[in-house]
């Protein structure tokens, strides 16, 4: 650490919902800022408390968000009293006691600005630049000693947590049934123990929490207005699920509330999103009908589409779908968006890659695909190719150039969709106007995308 931060990047790590690289990234650039106001001589359980609570307090993901094993250490009295704090991160005398240090100095961060004001916590990183030991800090910035503040920190843990960590076992329990009831299929039983976990622990809100069992259990019982309702508190109490906020926003949608929609997508999907559009009618379950345009986003994890540009023998763009993502620098859709589907009609989307159209159908209700259309690769270079006279006669038979491409088709479930791929003439530069709404540019300018 210090001012240059290397990070690895988020297809380093296993795929999975628990993990966000925007909420690790935040808490990382927080330790730049805690190690150099420090002169690096901060103790390292104080600059990852600072980082964890700055995660809840301010991160893309705020709120407290704290592993099940976490509490079960807090019910076992595991915590470290403050003074031997770095011992579980130096030292660690058993198998989850590393991330338990995590949050106890996340903890001990949130009971400090709550009770002594943040200013407070800044204040004590100046006195290690100094170097100060901890207790000399407490001293001078607090007005305690260690001995004293482990007692202050017990009594707001017991405050904060006391009731839950009584109810442990029980809460555990439910939580354990509301999953179990939803593999057996048994709906009743998931709302039953989901009800009562939410209820018991309103506020744990990671990926294994009961409100994504109970919303799940309500989607099969086709209790919509329930399954939202779940899913919004779920997305208000800071948690991250993405498919659970994907459904979310779909809910927003479907009520006319696409600004908070897009509040619930920023935090899934990058990008810049414009959208106009009209309801045929403003009863619940109306079409929306209109265009989008996307610009700046990444695709990745599509099957369909790697499919097809596997097809291509495009395996540079295959990988990086399977990697980083594939950067578009724009999506025109025109679209009808309704509760049993996705309409696309003519969508277009370019990227110096590629450019490609799209129409057809997703069926939500059945999370299928129906779509067809055409990709055109190295769409820039291609162009460009076209637009100098010996190589775009080469290219094409018309002054000005074309392009190789292919009609694809993909159907079935969007997963794994199988898919069709028919290579295309050379083609025009009036095909491709047709197909991707080009004009003609001045000599020598560089085409739109």
């Amino acid at each position: 650490f210090g001012y240059l931060l290397a990070m690895d990047s988020p297809t380093a790590h296993p795929r999975g919902e628990a993990y966000h690289w925007g909420t690790t990234l935040w808490h990382e650039m927080a330790h730049v800022y805690t190690v150099e106001a420090s002169n690096h001589l901060v103790p390292r359980w104080y600059t990852e408390g600072i980082a964890v609570f700055e995660e809840w307090r301010s991160g893309p993901t705020p709120g407290r968000k704290i592993p099940l094993n976490v509490y079960q250490a807090m019910s076992e009295g595991k915590f470290l009293p403050v003074a031997s704090m770095d011992d579980g991160f130096m030292r660690p005398s058993y198998e989850d006691q590393v991330i338990v240090s995590y949050m106890q100095g996340g903890l001990i961060m949130d009971f400090i600005a709550l009770e002594y004001g943040v200013d407070k916590i800044v204040d004590m990183l100046y006195f290690f630049r100094d170097g100060k030991p901890l207790e000399d800090a407490m001293q001078q910035v607090l007005g305690i000693d260690t001995t004293t503040f482990d007692k202050q920190f017990k009594e707001f843990i017991d405050i904060e947590y006391g009731k839950l960590l009584r109810a442990l076992p029980g809460w555990q329990a439910d939580q354990k049934t509301a999953f179990e009831a939803l593999e057996a299929e048994d709906w009743q039983s998931a709302v039953a123990a989901g009800q009562r976990g939410v209820a018991a622990f309103p506020d744990y809100v990671e990926p294994d929490s009961p409100y994504i069992a109970l919303a799940r259990a309500y989607s099969r019982l086709d209790d919509t207005e329930n399954q939202f309702r779940t899913l919004e508190t779920f997305w208000q109490k800071g948690g991250y699920a993405p498919r659970a906020l994907l459904t979310l926003a779909e809910g927003y949608t479907e009520r006319g509330d696409t600004e908070r929609a897009f509040d619930v997508l920023k935090t899934v999907q990058g990008g810049k999103l414009n959208m106009s559009g009209h309801y045929d009618h403003s009863r619940p379950g109306a079409t929306l009908s209109g265009d989008a345009v996307l610009e700046g986003f990444v695709v990745r994890d599509a099957p369909g589409l790697g499919k097809v540009l596997q097809a291509m023998t495009l395996y540079g763009l295959v990988d990086a779908l399977r990697g980083p993502g594939l950067n578009f620098s724009r999506a025109t859709i025109p679209f009808s968006l309704s509760p049993d589907a996705l309409v696309l009609q003519d969508a277009r989307a370019f990227s110096s890659s590629l450019g490609l159209t799209a129409k057809g159908r997703i069926d939500r209700r059945r999370d299928t695909v129906d779509m067809e259309g055409t990709i055109v690769p190295a769409y820039i270079f291609n162009t460009l190719l076209g637009r100098i006279p010996l190589l775009g006669r080469l290219f094409s038979p018309e002054e000005g150039g074309g392009v190789f491409a292919v009609a694809y088709r993909m159907r079935g479930p969007l997963n794994d969709p199988q898919t069709s791929v028919n290579p295309l003439a050379a083609l025009t530069p009036g095909f491709l106007r047709g197909i991707f709404g080009l004009g003609q540019e001045p000599a020598g300018q560089a085409p739109r995308q």
